[in-house]
């Protein structure tokens, strides 16, 4: 299993690089960023990363709502 702070790291690092490349304007498209999150940790699930608690559980890191650069 890993840590909630473990799969934000490897969003951020793998996922949300590629999602900004699809981001149109300046600001961070929020709805897509939370899905692709919410998509992501199912992801971890469904592949024996995480438990279904933790799935329920995770709210969306920080990164989703705003560039942390």
């Amino acid at each position: 299993m890993i840590s909630k702070e473990q799969a934000i790291q490897l969003f951020e690092e793998v996922v949300l690089p590629a999602v900004r490349k699809r981001e149109t304007n300046d600001a961070p498209n929020k709805g897509m960023r939370k899905r692709v999150w919410r998509n992501f940790i199912n992801i971890l699930k469904a592949d024996g990363n995480i438990a279904a608690t933790q799935n329920k559980r995770w709210t969306y890191p920080a990164s989703c709502e705003r560039d942390l650069k």
